[in-house]
């Protein structure tokens, strides 16, 4: 984003399990009694204008969310 001119601000995340629609199940291949991960993440520059939306919805069974090295300002509350 940076390399585009673009300055993140900060960034909100939410991981949420659920079960699939039909449709996901199809493309993923998999039945519809398995639950996914579905994970947002909106990133926001100054003002909060949105730089990225993102969306991923994968099968519970096959994901992992793996988060290293991340950076922590301001100290932990």
């Amino acid at each position: 984003m940076t390399a585009g001119g673009l300055a993140p601000g900060f960034a909100d995340e939410r991981v949420t399990a659920r079960m699939p629609t039909t449709a996901e199940a199809a493309a993923l291949g998999m039945g519809e009694r398995v639950p996914v991960l579905c994970v947002e993440r909106v990133v926001c520059g100054g003002g909060g204008r949105v730089l990225e939306a993102l969306r991923v919805v994968g099968a519970a069974d096959r994901v992992e969310l793996h988060y290293d090295e991340l950076p922590l300002t301001g100290g932990v509350v």
